[in-house]
């Protein structure tokens, strides 16, 4: 699905110092890989039946999009989180939600899983990573909802995220942006 069709093109300081169609190219990056890469992977939605417990493996799949730094800051953070981290946890489900599950509510890697897919629009900067190299730093939400049972009934969980990417312009050529940080909030509501 193409995420970025009625994005606006891109303007001011950010787009002069990147180049537009840089920017717009990054976004339709990110935003691909939040809805389709990243945030709602069914195989880490769905918990585990068997009772085996997570491994660090599982959330590789996100890394080929993060400077090399980054990456080995993610699999701390995602063996922080398996361990019972808080914080870890928050710092994971701001890339990628897992293990979507709670008191009454099951989730099920059936069809249709996740629907209605949406991106707002970026808001733009720049900075400079910690090695000095200019950054573009792309802030937006998503949102999606899930088809998931709560107390054995069918109903949808409302899922929204705002979400900062660093990004360096240094990836391979199918990937020209790479994270080079990244943090978010997440919210989600039943929809009644």
């Amino acid at each position: 699905m193409d995420y970025c069709v009625d994005q606006a093109p891109a303007t001011g300081p950010t787009a002069d110092q990147f180049g537009a169609a840089n920017v717009e190219a990054a976004y339709c990056e990110m935003v691909t890989f939040t809805l389709d890469e990243s945030s709602f992977i069914t195989s880490l939605l769905v918990p585990r039946r068997d009772g085996t417990p997570r491994q660090l493996n599982e959330f590789s799949s996100v890394k080929r999009y993060m400077t090399p730094t980054v990456q080995k800051l993610w699999d701390e953070q995602v063996t922080a989180a398996l361990n019972g981290d808080e914080e870890a946890l928050k710092n994971v489900n701001s890339v990628t939600f897992y293990d979507f599950e709670g008191e009454g509510i099951a989730v099920t890697a059936e069809p249709g899983l996740v629907t209605n897919k949406k991106a707002g629009p970026a808001s733009l900067s720049s900075g400079t990573g910690p090695d000095g190299a200019a950054q573009l730093v792309m802030s937006f939400a998503v949102e999606a909802d899930l088809r998931i049972t709560r107390d054995g009934q069918p109903t949808v969980l409302h899922a929204e995220k705002e979400i900062t990417y660093r990004l360096v312009p240094t990836g391979p050529a199918d990937l020209p942006w790479l994270i080079d940080g990244f943090q978010g909030t997440f919210k989600t509501t039943f929809v009644e």
